[in-house]
């Protein structure tokens, strides 16, 4: 089982700085093994087809969070 939270929104920044990006899509995974399950499970081939036809642009971040 793939452990992973989930969040989106709509860019409301007022300082201009998203780089024509509008979306934002966080998913909070509790391993890299579970992201890695996560990017070839039928739930994400489902977002992506959700998001079609694709954005101009798309940035991806994977990163730890440091305490």
């Amino acid at each position: 089982m793939i452990r992973c939270t989930y969040e989106w929104g709509v860019n409301n920044s007022p300082e201009n700085l998203n780089n024509g990006l509008t979306h934002c899509f966080t998913l909070t995974f509790n391993s890299e093994a579970d992201r890695d399950a996560y990017l070839i499970h039928p739930d994400h081939k489902a977002l992506v087809a959700l998001l079609n036809p694709a954005p101009d642009k798309v940035t991806v971040v994977d990163y730890w969070t440091t305490k």
